[in-house]
C-alpha cells in the first residue's frame, strides 16, 4: 500500500516490478494483491494507466497518487478483510508531512493507528513499514526515526513489523524524476530496501546489489510530423503519456550544422519558430520526464522539411477560343519574381515560362478541346515557393460557324458561303446526297468535301438534291454544329 512512489506514473516500470523480478529470481512463490493493478496517467491522461514500460509482472497493488496514512481511499482493515495478506508493505507518510502539514509526532500516531486496524483485521499478519524514501522534504528524518523505534515497539512474534530503509541511499535527482518520484535507477533503491525487510520476515531473499545500470529518461517517442511555411516550420506530435515534455533536435542540412536542442515544449502538441527559407531542415523529438532526458538510443521519426516564400493565395485562368489562356494572381508579399507553368493533361514534363513582375500572364498555342494543368509560383530573393495550381480546364472548341447558305448557279454546281469565325484556321465543309431537302440526313450520311480557308466554297455533285454543313477547325480540332450551320439546295 503506498501513494504515487508505489502507484507509480505512465511509462515506468515501477519499484513493484523491480521487487517483482527479485522475489521470483529468489524462488519465492508470490501473490501480490490489491484492488488495483493501473498507474497513474502523466498530464491529461489521469487515473487507469496500463502504460507499464513492462506489464508482465503481478501488478496488483492498493497504492493511489496522493495517498496519506491520514486520508486512505478504503481503509486498511477492509483491504486486509477483502484480500487476505500475508504480509502488508506500506509506503505513506509523506503527503502527511508535506501536503497535509501534519507533524512528525502525528505522521508517527497515524502509522501506530494505521499497524493496529491491520492487527484489528488479522492479529497474526506481517507487516513491513517504509521510512519516507524523501528524506530532504522536512520532518522526514524526524519522522524516519521515529518509525524505526515504534516498529521496534510494536513487533511481536506473532505479528512481526520490519522497516524497509527506503530512505537509505535513495538520493534528490540521482534517483528521482522530480521531486519526489523515483526514476529507474530510485526503483531500484526502494524494490531492495522493502526486500531486504521482506527477507527478514523470511520471503524472499536480500535484494541483488550492486544495481545494474539502467536508462533513467523516456523509453520510447512519439511520432513526428511537419511542415514548412514562409520563413518558419511547424512540428506536432501526439501528447506521449510517458514524459512531461519533448526536446525539440533540429538540423540545417543545407548548412552542414549539427544536431542541436531548439526547444523544450511541454504540455503540449506542437512548435514552431523561425527558419530560412530554401534551407533543408531536419528534425526529431527527444522525449523528457521530469529531470532525465531520453538516451541516444530513443528519438522520434525525423522529419525533413524545407521553408519557403509563400505560394500566390489564388490563380484564375481565363481559356480563349484562339487557344490562349489568360493567368492572374494574387500577389506574394516581397515578392520580386513569378514563373509559370503548363502542361497538358498526362504530360511528364512541364512548358516552363520566363519569369515575370507582373501578376499576370498569357499563354498561346493551346490546341483547342484539350485539357491542360497551370500553376504559379513566387519568387524571393532567389528562392522560389511552392506552386499555387489551377485545373485541369478543358480548352475550347472553335465556335459554330453561322448562316451557311448553299446555292446552286448552274449545272452540278453547288456554292457554299458563311459567316466568318475568328479563331477558326479553316473550315471543313460536309456534304450528303438527298431526295429532298425537307427532312437533313443522318450523321452518318455527311461525307468530308473540301476544307477550305475562305468562307465560301464551290462544290460539284450530280445529286438532286444537296445539303452541307460546315465547322470550323482550329489545329486540326473540329469546333461545334449550330442549327444554321448546315443548308440544303436543289442543285440544277
Amino acid at each position: 500500500m503506498g501513494d504515487s512512489v508505489t502507484h507509480g506514473s505512465s511509462g515506468d516500470w515501477t519499484w513493484r516490478y523491480r521487487l517483482w523480478q527479485q522475489l521470483v529470481a529468489s524462488g519465492a512463490t508470490i501473490d501480490f494483491v490489491g484492488p488495483r493493478d493501473d498507474l497513474h496517467g502523466l498530464g491529461p491522461h489521469g487515473e487507469g494507466s496500463q502504460d507499464y514500460m513492462d506489464p508482465d509482472f503481478d501488478r496488483d497493488h492498493a497504492s493511489l497518487w496522493g495517498l496519506s496514512y491520514a486520508f486512505p481511499d478504503t481503509p486498511i482493515d477492509q483491504l486486509v478483510e477483502a484480500y487476505r495478506p500475508d504480509v502488508v508493505v506500506v509506503m505513506l507518510g509523506v503527503n502527511d508531512l508535506t501536503w497535509l502539514q501534519i507533524p512528525p509526532a502525528g505522521v508517527d500516531q497515524l502509522a501506530r493507528d494505521f499497524i493496529a486496524k491491520v492487527r484489528a483485521a488479522d492479529s497474526s499478519i506481517s507487516l513491513v513499514v517504509s521510512r519516507v524514501p524523501q528524506h530532504w522534504v522536512p520532518g522526514a528524518v524526524e519522522y524516519n526515526a521515529m518509525l524505526s523505534d515504534t516498529a521496534a515497539e510494536l513487533t511481536t512474534e506473532v505479528s512481526p513489523i520490519r522497516v524497509a530503509d527506503a530512505d537509505k541511499g535513495f538520493e534528490f535527482r540521482q534517483h528521482t524524476w522530480d521531486p519526489g518520484h523515483p526514476n529507474a535507477a530510485g526503483e531500484y533503491v526502494l524494490a531492495a530496501a522493502v526486500e531486504d525487510a521482506l527477507s527478514g520476515l523470511g520471503v524472499g531473499s536480500p535484494f541483488s546489489r550492486p544495481f545494474p545500470d539502467v536508462p533513467l529518461g523516456p523509453r520510447g517517442a512519439p511520432p513526428l510530423s511537419g511542415s514548412a511555411a514562409d520563413g518558419s516550420v511547424a512540428l506536432s506530435w501526439t501528447l506521449s503519456p510517458r514524459a512531461t515534455s519533448q526536446i525539440v533536435e533540429g538540423r540545417d542540412r543545407t548548412n552542414g550544422t549539427p544536431w542541436r536542442q531548439w526547444a523544450e515544449v511541454a504540455d503540449a502538441t506542437s512548435w514552431h519558430g523561425p527558419a530560412a527559407n530554401g534551407h533543408r531542415y531536419e528534425f526529431r523529438l527527444r522525449p523528457v520526464k521530469g529531470y532525465w532526458a531520453a538516451e541516444p538510443d530513443i528519438r522520434s521519426n525525423v522529419v525533413t522539411v524545407t521553408p519557403r516564400p509563400a505560394a500566390p493565395g489564388s490563380l484564375t485562368v481565363s481559356l480563349s477560343p484562339f487557344g490562349q489562356a489568360s493567368l492572374a494572381w494574387t500577389a506574394v508579399s516581397r515578392a520580386d519574381a513569378y514563373q509559370v507553368r503548363f502542361r497538358k493533361v498526362g504530360a511528364v514534363t512541364w512548358s516552363m515560362r520566363p519569369r515575370v513582375t507582373t501578376r499576370r500572364a498569357t499563354l498561346s498555342g493551346l490546341r483547342s478541346g484539350a485539357r491542360y494543368e497551370f500553376s504559379v509560383r513566387a519568387w524571393r530573393d532567389g528562392i522560389a515557393s511552392t506552386y499555387r495550381a489551377r485545373g485541369p480546364l478543358t480548352t475550347p472548341l472553335p465556335r459554330p460557324v453561322h448562316a451557311v447558305q448553299a446555292t446552286s448557279p448552274r449545272r452540278d454546281v453547288v456554292a457554299v458561303s458563311m459567316r466568318r469565325v475568328p479563331e477558326a484556321t479553316r473550315y471543313r465543309i460536309s456534304a450528303a446526297a438527298a431526295r429532298n431537302c425537307r427532312s437533313a440526313p443522318t450523321d452518318s450520311a455527311f461525307r468530308i468535301a473540301r476544307r477550305v480557308s475562305t468562307t465560301s466554297a464551290v462544290l460539284t455533285s450530280a445529286a438532286s438534291h444537296l445539303w452541307v454543313r460546315v465547322v470550323a477547325e482550329r489545329g486540326g480540332v473540329a469546333g461545334r454544329l449550330a442549327a444554321d450551320s448546315a443548308a440544303c439546295v436543289r442543285v440544277r
